[in-house]
């Protein structure tokens, strides 16, 4: 049996892949691109918040004062 070396190691391929299959790669899933939130400027930040409202409490006898 003369065996030539290329002959060899393609046999020795064939047998390495039978032993040893290829790795299946996972497909990446696609994100859902959300849509953008506007920018909110300082001045609105605060008006959502409430900063710059007039604020009230209960004194004595129950009457609102403004503070």
């Amino acid at each position: 049996m003369d065996v030539t070396a290329n002959e060899k190691l393609k046999e020795l391929k064939r047998q390495y892949r039978e032993l040893n299959p290829p790795k299946v790669k996972k497909k990446k899933t696609k994100t859902i691109n959300k849509p953008k939130q506007p920018k909110l400027s300082d001045r609105d930040l605060r008006d959502l918040m409430g900063v710059d409202r007039p604020t009230y409490s209960r004194k004595r006898g129950g009457s609102y004062i403004q503070r």
